[in-house]
C-alpha cells in the first residue's frame, strides 16, 4: 500500500491559500474530500457571488491604445483603467491555475483585486500570510501571461477597505516554496497534525471533522501495555516541587498564555513572561484580568488562580478537577499494582487503621 496519490495537474491558488493557512485543512479538503460549512464560509460565498457571475477574458497585454491628438489627449487626460472580472489563469510551468476575482490593466500593467469577507486584521502588514500567498500566487500567473505586476489589493468587505500588498522578493520566495510544499503534500495520504494552540481553529469550518483539541489530549495519554501480565510505570510527583508562586499586582495589567507560557502584558507592553512548569499558583491583585485560555490551561495543569483584592484581601480560588494522582493510582492498580503491594506487606501492617483525631474530654484549651 502505498502513502501517496496521484498530484493534481495544476494546483488552484485557493488550494495554495489553505495550504498556508494550514497543512491538516488542506489535507481534509483536497485529499480526503471532506468538506463542511460554517457562518464563515457562507458569507465569503456570498462576497464573491457578484464577482463570479460573468468571467471575463484579459486585453492583450501588447496592444496599443487607440491613437490620440495632443489636443484630445489634453481634454480627457488618461485613458481609464480596464476591469476584468472572474478570470481564469493558468500556467503548466508554475503548475497553478486560478480565477482572480478583478483585475486591472492599463497597457502592460495588471493589478488583481482579491475579495475577502473579513475586516482588515490588526497587524503591521494589515493582511494574514495565506492572503498575501494567494495574491503573490495571482501575481506570478499575471507574469506568466504577459503583464508586468508589482503589488495587489486585498479588499475586505466587512471594513471596506482596500489594502496595498507588494510583491516582494521575501513574499515570492515563501510563495514559490509553499507551492512545492503544497504540490508535495496533495500526494500524500497520511493526515498531518493539527495546529497546537492555534486560534486559527477557531472559525474554521472543518473543526468538527479535524478535532484539533481532542487529537492532541489523546497523545497526552500514556499507551496501555499490551503484553499480558505487563505493569505500566507508576508516575511519581513529588510532594514538594520546585515551582514557586507568580503575582501579579500592576493594576490594569492582563495574563495571557501562548503555548505553555504566560504572559503579562500592560497595553503594548510585556511585563514578565513565565513557563508553566515553574509556576505553583497565579495569584492576582487587584484588577487584573486573565484571559479564558489561560485559565483553562491552568485548571487542565491543576494550577489554582487565587484572587485577592488590592490589598490583599483573599476573595477566592479558580481551582481545576485535580484528579491526576487518582488516575494514576486506578491505572496502576488495574495493571495488578495494588495486588502485589499487599502481598509484599506483612500480616500486621494490613490491619494498620488509622484513628479519628479525638476532642478531650475538657475540650481544648
Amino acid at each position: 500500500m502505498t502513502d501517496q496519490v496521484a498530484p493534481p495537474d495544476l494546483l488552484p491558488v485557493r488550494m495554495l491559500n489553505e495550504y498556508a493557512y494550514c497543512p491538516r485543512l488542506f489535507h481534509l479538503m483536497h485529499v480526503e474530500g471532506r468538506w463542511a460549512d460554517n457562518v464563515y464560509t457562507e458569507e465569503g460565498r456570498e462576497v464573491h457571488r457578484r464577482v463570479d457571475r460573468l468571467e471575463h477574458v484579459l486585453p492583450d497585454p501588447e496592444a496599443d491604445p487607440a491613437p490620440k491628438t495632443r489636443a484630445r489627449e489634453r481634454d480627457e487626460g488618461d485613458e481609464p483603467p480596464t476591469i476584468s472580472r472572474s478570470v481564469s489563469l493558468g500556467s503548466d510551468r508554475l503548475g497553478l491555475t486560478a480565477k482572480l476575482d478583478l483585475v486591472s490593466t492599463a497597457g502592460n500593467e495588471a493589478v488583481s483585486v482579491e475579495t475577502k469577507r473579513g475586516r482588515v486584521p490588526d497587524n503591521p502588514e494589515r493582511s494574514w500570510e495565506p492572503e498575501r500567498v494567494q495574491l503573490m500566487a495571482q501575481g506570478l500567473l499575471l507574469r506568466e501571461h504577459g503583464y508586468r505586476t508589482d503589488h495587489g489589493v486585498l479588499y475586505f468587505a466587512g471594513s471596506k477597505t482596500r489594502v496595498d500588498v507588494p510583491f516582494t522578493t521575501d513574499v515570492e520566495a515563501r510563495t514559490l516554496r509553499l507551492l512545492d510544499d503544497a504540490r508535495a503534500a496533495a500526494m500524500r495520504t497520511l493526515l498531518p497534525d493539527p495546529l497546537e494552540d492555534s486560534p486559527k481553529s477557531n472559525g474554521c469550518s472543518r473543526s468538527g471533522i479535524c478535532l484539533p483539541g481532542e487529537t492532541l489530549a489523546l497523545r497526552q495519554v500514556p499507551p496501555i501495555p499490551e503484553a499480558e501480565g505487563a505493569t505500566a510505570v507508576r508516575r511519581l510527583y513529588p510532594a514538594r516541587e520546585d515551582a514557586l508562586p507568580l503575582y501579579v499586582q500592576e493594576q490594569g495589567a492582563r495574563v495571557g498564555k501562548r503555548g505553555e507560557v504566560l504572559i503579562v502584558t500592560k497595553g503594548e507592553e510585556e511585563l514578565e513572561r513565565a513557563k508553566l512548569k515553574n509556576i505553583s499558583q497565579l495569584v492576582i491583585c487587584g484588577n487584573i484580568s486573565v484571559s479564558a485560555q489561560t485559565i483553562q490551561l491552568l485548571c487542565e495543569a491543576s494550577i489554582p488562580v487565587v484572587h485577592l483584592s488590592r490589598g490583599h484581601w483573599f476573595y477566592g480560588v479558580t481551582q481545576g478537577i485535580t484528579l491526576r494522582n487518582a488516575y494514576d493510582r486506578v491505572r496502576a492498580g488495574a495493571g495488578g499494582g495494588e495486588r502485589k503491594l499487599r502481598e509484599a506487606l506483612p500480616e500486621p501492617a494490613l490491619h494498620i487503621r488509622r484513628r479519628p483525631a479525638m476532642m478531650p474530654e475538657d475540650g481544648w484549651r
